[in-house]
C-alpha cells in the first residue's frame, strides 16, 4: 500500500468521524429542543433558575461553535478532496 492510498484512507475515516459527530451534535440538540417544547415544567424552571438558564445557555454556545467547527471541518474536506 503506498502512501497515497493510506492518506485517502485516514482521509476517508476522518470523514466518518465528522460526520458521526455531526449527527450526535444533531440529535442531542434535537433532544434539548424538545424536551424545553414538549415539558412546560422544565422549561419554566429553566426560565425561572439564573443558574440554570446560564448553564443551559453555555451550552447552547458550546453546541453551535462545535456546529459551526464541525461545519467548517467539512468545507475544508471538500475543498481538499477536489484538490487531490
Amino acid at each position: 500500500m503506498n502512501n497515497n492510498d493510506e492518506q485517502q484512507k485516514l482521509f476517508k475515516q476522518f470523514k466518518i468521524v465528522k460526520l458521526i459527530q455531526m449527527i450526535l451534535l444533531i440529535v442531542i440538540e434535537v433532544t434539548f429542543f424538545g424536551f424545553l417544547f414538549l415539558k412546560p415544567d422544565f422549561r419554566n424552571s429553566l426560565y425561572s433558575n439564573p443558574h440554570l438558564f446560564a448553564l443551559a445557555s453555555f451550552m447552547w454556545i458550546l453546541m453551535i461553535v462545535s456546529f459551526v467547527f464541525i461545519y467548517y471541518d467539512f468545507r475544508k474536506m471538500e475543498g481538499a478532496t477536489k484538490n487531490t
